[in-house]
């Protein structure tokens, strides 16, 4: 197989595990910061869609 064909593929078996982890990361983060802030923020006077999240 080409060096530049190999390479390319490395990439890609690279690439796709790293952005599924920084995909859920940002999603666990995100959810977790909106939880604290309307628990300790808003109170729970609020919900997401009246703050619109």
């Amino acid at each position: 197989m080409a060096p530049g064909v190999e390479l390319f593929l490395w990439c890609i078996v690279f690439a796709i595990p790293t952005a599924i982890v920084c995909t859920v990361l940002n999603r666990l983060i995100t959810y977790d910061t909106t939880n604290f802030d309307l628990e300790f923020v808003w109170d729970n006077k609020y919900s997401r869609e009246q703050l619109e999240l």
